[in-house]
């Protein structure tokens, strides 16, 4: 029979046979450092959102209506990461729309992005 080691300290395992850990000490740093892992991506993901969600007020903060366009390249050169967006509608009309949080972008010409911004983002829907 085979012993099995802890997945934290390497010590034998003694006891149940589907046991993975020595100790409840090991079992909780395991569980303790896959959390971590986890929360570190999020909050990484979560800074993206956030950035590019700056953006989009920062620019909507000189506009007057609930839409305005904008060239890709300068969305690219303020930081906007358009792979990261919370949520992504189909509309009947073939167009797809991007939102981050109450912002919501689609693709208007060749270069140009039409931005929506919070009650206007949700007509879309």
């Amino acid at each position: 029979m085979e012993i099995k080691r802890c997945r934290i300290c390497k010590s034998d395992i003694v006891g149940r046979l589907d046991k993975v850990f020595c100790s409840v000490k090991c079992k909780n740093a395991y569980h303790s450092m896959r959390r971590r892992q986890n929360e570190l991506h999020v909050r990484e993901v979560d800074n993206v959102l956030h950035r590019n969600r700056i953006i989009l007020l920062e620019l909507s903060e000189k506009k007057k209506f609930g839409r305005f366009f904008i060239d890709k390249q300068k969305l690219i050169a303020l930081g906007f990461k358009f792979e990261f967006c919370t949520k992504v509608y189909h509309a009947p009309d073939g167009k797809i729309y991007h939102y981050v949080y109450d912002f919501a972008w689609t693709d208007y010409a060749k270069n140009e992005i039409m931005i929506l911004m919070s009650n206007y983002a949700s007509m879309a829907v």
